[in-house]
Formats: C-alpha cells, sequence, structure tokens
C-alpha cells in the first residue's frame, strides 16, 4: 500500500467518522463524563484543564480553526493536525474519540476563559515600539522569524501562557509544530564547536536527527551539521534566546501586551 500524505489520511478519517460524529449531541451524559476523563488524562497537559489554552491552543470557543464541523474533530482527535504538533491519538477508539470530541464540544459552551484585563491597543504600541518584538517576532508580513510567528497567537495561547513567557521564556518554550514531533522543543538555545575548524555557533536548533543537527543563528542564517563533525554540542535546557521582559514592563504593561497578542486571532468568527 502506497505511503499516503497525513493530511489525505486526516481527510479519509473525516469521512469515516462522519456517519457516527453527526451523533455527538445523542451521546448521554455518562458518555460525555468519560470524554472529559480521557481529555484531562491525554489532551489537558497542552490545551488547559479547562480548554483555556498554553502549549496547545484554546478549546474552549464555539469555533475551532482545524475543526469546523464534529466529523472533522473527531477525526483530529484521532490522526492529528499535519504542521501543528498535534499528533493526534491512535491508541483511542473511534467511539472514545467522539466521547472526547462531545466533551470538547461542551466547553465551547460552557467553560469560563481567563479574563483579559489589558488594554489591547496600548499593548499593541509597546509590542511594535518599546518593547522591539518585532525585532524577532513575524505578524503578517511585518517584522522577521526569528522567533515563532505571532499572527493568531491570540487562538493558541492564554494570558497566563503568554505572561509567563514574557517574564521566563525559557520556561515557555514551544513544543511541536510544523514538522517537529510533539514534545519537541522548538527554539532550543544550541551552541556548537567545530571539530576541525573550531568555529563556534550559537542559535537556536531549527531540527535535529540522530545523525544531524540544523542551527539557526542570530542573523537568520540555517548551518547544517553533521554530529560526528562538532567537538561540542551544548543544548541549553530551561533557556530561551529570547530576553526576560520582567525588569523592562511594569505588570500593567505586562497585561496590556498579553491582551494584543490574545486580540490576534484569525479574522473569521
Amino acid at each position: 500500500m502506497p505511503h499516503l500524505p497525513r493530511f489525505v489520511l486526516v481527510a479519509a478519517m473525516a469521512l469515516a467518522a462522519s456517519a457516527h460524529a453527526q451523533e455527538l449531541a445523542e451521546l448521554s451524559v455518562a458518555d460525555v463524563a468519560h470524554g472529559k476523563t480521557l481529555y484531562e488524562g491525554r489532551c489537558a497537559r497542552c490545551h488547559g484543564m479547562q480548554g483555556g489554552g498554553g502549549e496547545g491552543p484554546a478549546l474552549a470557543r464555539p469555533y475551532l480553526t482545524y475543526a469546523r464541523d464534529d466529523a472533522t474533530l473527531v477525526a483530529v482527535i484521532r490522526g492529528g493536525i499535519p504542521n501543528t504538533g498535534m499528533m493526534g491519538d491512535w491508541s483511542i477508539s473511534s467511539f472514545e474519540a467522539q466521547q472526547v470530541a462531545a466533551y470538547v464540544r461542551s466547553l465551547g459552551r460552557t467553560a469560563t476563559l481567563e479574563p483579559v484585563t489589558g488594554d489591547a491597543p496600548r499593548g499593541e504600541q509597546l509590542f511594535h515600539g518599546r518593547g522591539g518584538c518585532t525585532a524577532c517576532h513575524g505578524q503578517n508580513g511585518i517584522g522577521t522569524h526569528f522567533g515563532p510567528e505571532l499572527v493568531r497567537v491570540g487562538a493558541r495561547r492564554n494570558v497566563s501562557f503568554i505572561r509567563e513567557s514574557m517574564v521566563n521564556p525559557g520556561a515557555a518554550l514551544a513544543q511541536g509544530g510544523g514538522f517537529f514531533p510533539s514534545g519537541f522543543a522548538q527554539y532550543l538555545p544550541v551552541e556548537t564547536g567545530g571539530r576541525e575548524d573550531g568555529k563556534t555557533v550559537s542559535g537556536y536548533r531549527v531540527n535535529e536527527s540522530t545523525f544531524a543537527i540544523l542551527v539557526r543563528d542570530e542573523n537568520g542564517t540555517i548551518h547544517s551539521f553533521d554530529k560526528d563533525q562538532l567537538e561540542t554540542l551544548v543544548k541549553q535546557f530551561g533557556q530561551s534566546l529570547m530576553p526576560s521582559y520582567r525588569d523592562v514592563f511594569t505588570d500593567d504593561e505586562l497585561d496590556d501586551i498579553a491582551a494584543y497578542l490574545i486580540s490576534l486571532r484569525e479574522l473569521r468568527p
């Protein structure tokens, strides 16, 4: 059987699940309760106990970017979403995926999201002005892409995660995404030293295999290294190339920037 692209497999799963997923509203209270148990054990670490988001996007909202209908939501739970770090869970049955999906839909109707107290317009001025954030973070063609793209960060992160990433960025490195496996910390600072030329390159890990590693330096240049040609390879876990803004902004200003970033969602409802 030929190898199929992951997006084809997800689409096929969505079609296969459609006949059952359309019955999510008919699942019993006990089914939804079991879906909650499965969610808390398998999904909450990334998406939050109440669906408010964290490493993964917020689910406590009526519109889900990658799951506009129930059939697709069921397929995503089992098959994941290509190029996002959402790997899915093949270990649960189709019916268990429906139970989880029913619980996720209930979050969109009942969950209370973390309040946003800051002033978003003022936060936008700080982000683009004194914060100098576009030096690393791109938005709709503005700024660079040395750091994560933030154009839709409001659909993926909650207020607490965003604030933590500003004051303690090393504790909030993004996980997964793109071609990275789940749990693979993106933007991990690394330093390499060549075995022959002694040249040192500092930057962050772009990708890594058993035998090679790609590193992007501060100028945006990507360097490829065979590990057996390296004298040193230092991975700086728990650290980030992003500076802390703890002493740059007041608490109110941090709230303002968080409010601005939370406002960055897709334009669709």
